[in-house]
């Protein structure tokens, strides 16, 4: 009676342990250690996989039937290995096909069951459906791929650092501008390397810590030694850790400072013109009243050789203020379309005297013909300023050479420099051999009145007039030195690919009258009056005109027409330029002479409007300025 008792609890219990296993997520099972692990048993639970235990059992569906034929032969070799190795456990996860076809993913757990010559009998263990893990697994890789490509392509530098500020992980933007990669710095201390002075470091360590998310520049120390100026901002996470963002600002500051440098520059020069401008004028009036009062002394008289003394000194005073136009780009040019090469070529020939014996020159020329519209003579002032300036660089002698090529000015030029327009250049380098110039030389050798001469060696305004010559010109020049290795001036000048004409409209014949009628327009009254003295000493008629309006009207209410307009180009109400336009409209015939303290209102290129003869910049001697009179009215 007790055994049979026993035995219905014995059968009890096995039939309690079979539902528990058959509604566990987990597939008993036992199978043959033969070539197809043919299935002993297998729990109903197997409907999970989409298959019925009697498949197994009475249909012939071994294991290695279900297995995905890409993972059998791995399943297989692991198995094989712990066999051979006499390890009594195999686990794995491995994907099989279920009843309706599908991929699933397994989580095997077995143990081998061997005889007692270690030969394995069977295999029997545990079957978990790991589908929605590997799932997850996978989507958790495919986002973390994806967030460490996005890391990797972002050109900020992301930085995660641990709570103790030590950085635990920097993407590809941050080991490609420090150098350093976390595997190198696993036993550094980041900051120590970042910011070698202890209070800076502190500084940028407290930053660190306080992470409010806010942006602030750095100069870091990267691993080639370098200083870089960067810009971080750093967000703290829940755990106490943060991120940091930078950037590298390097290149970004020099291009600021040079826009910085060309705005000064632009400063200065609408100064300077304005100041030459007046000077012009004064200038004008010293020349011309210190001549007429020179016609009205004798040759012996002593005062004659102070006459004599203030003129030369007036020309002296008026070649400054020809350096300081050059500079604000508003000297006098006469442009035309020539050939750069030819055009270095002539100026070559003169350098001898510039550059001395112990200097060797040497020219280089990639094509025959560059053609630009420019002025031969301004070309000869850049290049005798440049010259000279490498000249003074190397007291020991050395190597100047002067070269021209054909250049395109691209987009990457222009946001390396902060200037620059996209286009075909005739290039022209100077390079020499000297001593080269410190940054913060090179960062003021464009500015007027810098000079790293001695006092009285030099004016300071060779290399900014040589600057705002090739602005006017259209082009861009650049300067590249290092500390003993000599320097490289670059112009950039627009390639000329018209043809420009700049013939004069014919005019008509005039009856001269006896006495030339002049009409003349001048804001300043000393220049005017000086001016008409001058013409009346020289035979002609003269009427005045204070500004351009006044020119206009003047002429309307003149009975007899002028034979000539001599307007100053800039003057208050209306400038010369539109008075003559106003003008030219009635008498298309009447020649025009401008004057000016500086060009303005003329295209650098185009030149003088129609109907035009010339412009003569102030000051002008008496004599000339008749001698060109005379020529355009045809009295001489």
């Amino acid at each position: 009676m007790i055994d049979a008792i026993d035995e219905k609890t014995h059968e009890e219990k096995l039939l309690e342990l079979e539902t528990i296993v058959n509604q566990s997520p987990a597939v008993a099972f036992r199978w043959n250690a033969d070539d197809k692990w043919s299935v002993q048993f297998v729990s109903d639970n197997i409907w999970q996989f989409g298959y019925r235990p009697e498949e197994f059992l009475s249909n012939g569906l071994c294991f290695a039937d279900i297995i995905h034929p890409d993972d059998l032969p791995r399943v297989r070799e692991n198995l094989a290995r712990c066999t051979a190795e006499g390890v009594d456990e195999f686990s794995g996860e491995y994907r099989i096909i279920d009843g309706q076809g599908k991929v699933r993913w397994l989580d095997d757990r077995t143990v081998i069951l061997r005889d007692e010559n270690s030969f394995p009998l069977a295999y029997q263990g545990l079957l978990l459906d790991a589908t929605d893990r590997k799932k997850y697994e996978q989507h958790v890789i495919r986002q973390k791929e994806m967030l460490q490509a996005i890391l990797d392509i972002i050109p900020a530098m992301i930085v995660y650092f641990d709570t103790d500020q030590k950085i635990a992980y920097g993407n590809l933007a941050w080991e490609t501008i420090t150098g350093w990669t976390l595997e190198a710095m696993q036993e550094r201390d980041l900051l120590e390397e970042f910011y070698p002075d202890p209070e800076y470091r502190h500084s940028a360590s407290e930053f660190i810590a306080r992470a409010e998310g806010v942006w602030q520049n750095f100069h870091i120390r990267v691993r080639d030694g370098r200083v870089i100026e960067t810009r971080w901002a750093n967000v703290k996470l829940s755990d106490g850790t943060n991120i940091g963002i930078g950037q590298d600002i390097t290149d970004q500051k020099k291009l600021e400072e040079k826009v910085r440098l060309n705005q000064k520059l632009e400063a200065v020069g609408r100064l300077a013109g304005g100041i030459a401008h007046d000077f012009n004028n004064i200038l004008t009036a010293i020349i011309g009243f210190c001549t007429l009062s020179k016609m009205r002394t004798e040759e012996n008289d002593p005062v004659h050789q102070y006459q004599d003394r203030i003129l030369s000194a007036a020309e002296k005073a008026a070649g400054l203020t020809q350096s300081l136009l050059a500079f604000s780009r508003k000297q006098m040019i006469s442009v035309s379309r020539i050939n750069l090469v030819e055009c270095v070529n002539l100026i070559a020939e003169k350098l001898g005297t510039v550059l001395g014996d112990r200097v060797q020159l040497v020219i280089r020329h990639e094509f025959p013909v560059l053609q630009v519209v420019a002025d031969c003579q301004c070309i000869e002032q850049i290049i005798l300023s440049l010259a000279s300036n490498s000249r003074d660089a190397m007291p020991d002698g050395g190597k100047v050479i002067i070269a021209t090529n054909l250049a395109e000015m691209g987009t990457d030029f222009i946001r390396a420099n902060g200037f620059g327009k996209v286009g075909r250049y005739a290039c022209m380098t100077v390079t020499d051999t000297g001593v080269g110039m410190d940054p913060e030389t090179q960062r003021n050798i464009f500015v007027p009145f810098f000079t790293t001469k001695n006092v009285g060696q030099g004016t300071g305004l060779g290399l900014p007039s040589a600057y705002g010559t090739v602005k006017q010109l259209g082009g861009f020049i650049t300067a590249q030195s290092v500390l003993g290795s000599g320097s490289v001036f670059t112009i950039y000048l627009p390639s000329a690919s018209e043809e420009i004409d700049r013939s004069l409209v014919e005019r008509p014949a005039m009856v001269r009258p006896a006495v030339p009628l002049i009409l003349l327009a001048d804001d300043n009254e000393l220049v005017r009056t000086v001016s008409r003295e001058l013409l009346e000493k020289a035979g002609f008629a003269v009427v005045e005109a204070v500004d351009g309006l006044d020119a206009v009207e003047k002429f309307r209410e003149m009975e007899t027409a002028p034979d000539l307009l001599l307007f100053d180009i800039v003057m208050p109400r209306m400038n010369g330029m539109e008075a003559f336009q106003k003008i030219h409209e009635k008498r298309p015939e009447l020649p025009v002479l401008f004057m000016s303290g500086y060009q303005e209102k003329i295209d650098p290129v185009r030149g003088l409007p129609e109907g035009a003869v010339e412009i003569v910049g102030k000051p002008v001697s008496p004599k000339d300025l008749v001698q060109k009179i005379r020529a355009i009215l045809k009295l001489v």
